[in-house]
């Protein structure tokens, strides 16, 4: 058995709520969501994860979105004919058509001057959980600095577990504390070393909180955790979603952050 399987612990969201964190439903059509799988070519996984982020993002065709560390350009290239613009940073060469309403920028995103982008839009696409040290905490508040009035971030999946998880292909010691090092043998989890990743985190309720989301108040936006629902049923759908650990992957969670346009 991998490791990480020995310490990966799913939780519901009845456990989220009781520790006082609010989760709201996103129920999608489940007619809408196959039909993006048959325009994506039967991808369901990214079917899912990209049908869901339009709905979050709640995207309109004079919008201008950054999506944070989307290299290979799936994306980017789902929404093109949808929005005004598109910039996507991504430390690794940048693959994937370039279509003619996206820009690319191969940096960090804390390189990158994304006031001057003027986007309203932000996507994060698996990339939340590869942020090391604290850059989960530094990017909130970079978010907090540039996001309009109105603006909107997308962050999933959101992984929350019963465990604080730091995981790696390597052993090496937490960047925090309280954080378990888990070294994974077989997992993908942490991401290709090629491209630049080899870590990724699963908070439990307490950092989720103190990291997360009171890092998002202190940053003047506000966070929803949603749980998504196809029709009523929880998805993924285990049978057809290519990641296959459930305690990881099972419900998809997405974080959502918005502007107070008060405070813009």
């Amino acid at each position: 058995m991998d490791p990480l399987d020995l310490h990966v612990r799913a939780i519901d969201d009845a456990v989220l709520v009781a520790n006082g964190i609010t989760v709201r439903n996103l129920d999608i059509s489940a007619v809408e969501l196959e039909n993006a799988i048959v325009r994506l070519d039967g991808d369901y996984t990214r079917g899912v994860r990209y049908y869901v982020a339009t709905q979050v993002l709640s995207l309109h065709s004079t919008d201008t979105v950054l999506d944070i560390g989307g290299g290979r350009g799936y994306f980017y290239r789902w929404i093109e004919d949808r929005v005004r613009a598109i910039h996507v940073c991504d430390l690794d060469t940048i693959d994937g058509k370039i279509v003619p309403t996206a820009r690319q920028h191969q940096c960090s995103v804390f390189d990158l001057d994304v006031e001057v982008l003027s986007a309203c839009k932000f996507y994060l696409g698996h990339t939340f959980e590869h942020l090391q040290g604290d850059d989960d905490i530094r990017l909130i508040r970079l978010l907090g600095k540039v996001m309009p009035a109105h603006g909107v971030v997308c962050i999933e999946p959101l992984f929350v577990g019963g465990a604080y998880l730091e995981v790696s292909h390597s052993p090496r010691r937490p960047f925090d504390a309280r954080a378990q090092a888990v070294t994974t043998v077989e997992s993908d989890f942490p991401g290709n070393l090629v491209r630049g990743m080899g870590f990724a985190r699963v908070y439990d309720v307490r950092a989720l909180q103190e990291r997360v989301l009171d890092t998002v108040r202190q940053a003047g936006l506000r966070a929803e955790v949603l749980a998504i629902r196809a029709n009523g049923a929880l998805l993924p759908d285990p049978h057809r979603y290519a990641f296959k650990r459930q305690a990881l992957n099972h419900p998809l969670r997405v974080l959502r952050l918005t502007a107070y346009p008060e405070s813009k």
